[in-house]
């Protein structure tokens, strides 16, 4: 309630192509709100693939990485999938991904940051998991890192996308 929608309405009016997406997860909860200013369809956040996936998966069968796990909650996440909260884990507040993130830092060493992403995904144990949502949008260029964790399927910005345009993401980044 305390977000200035004006930014993100007037990118909106200035977008073009035929579908819009938003680079932060945390705006998932203002998914119908900025969907209703589109005239084209609009993605605000992976998270929006909760729905389907409660389909198949239940809270400990998935793991939902973000940027900061004190930060999303169950008001981010779609209405039915309350329960997922459980299955929430952010990076270490320590982790070298996260300080490039939160202080805009110019340099990215990439294998610290993979570390980080599997670091995440192995927080509280991560044998019995049959699917990973990422969240964060900073976090889909380690998928082939967690993939070397564990064969299982991940979800992200990127396969919420292809699921509404079919073909719009190269096959290597899904």
């Amino acid at each position: 309630d305390q977000i200035d929608l004006a930014p993100f309405l007037d990118a909106i009016d200035r977008a073009t192509g035929d579908l819009i997406t938003t680079s932060c997860g945390f705006l998932a909860p203002l998914q119908d709100t900025l969907a209703a200013q589109c005239n084209r369809p609009l993605i605000a956040s992976a998270l929006g693939q909760l729905d389907q996936l409660r389909t198949h998966h239940a809270p400990k069968d998935l793991r939902i990485i973000t940027f900061d796990a004190a930060k999303l909650g169950r008001s981010h996440l779609p209405k039915g999938c309350k329960m997922f909260e459980t299955s929430i884990r952010g990076l270490d507040k320590t982790s070298h991904l996260r300080d490039v993130i939160s202080n805009d830092q110019p340099h990215l060493d990439q294998n610290k940051a993979a570390k980080d992403t599997c670091d995440a995904f192995r927080a509280g144990g991560y044998e019995s998991v049959k699917a990973v949502l990422l969240e964060c949008t900073n976090l889909p260029p380690y998928k082939q890192d967690l993939r070397k964790v564990s064969p299982i399927p991940i979800y992200d910005i990127l396969t919420a996308i292809e699921a509404v345009m079919p073909n719009a993401v190269q096959p290597h980044y899904l």
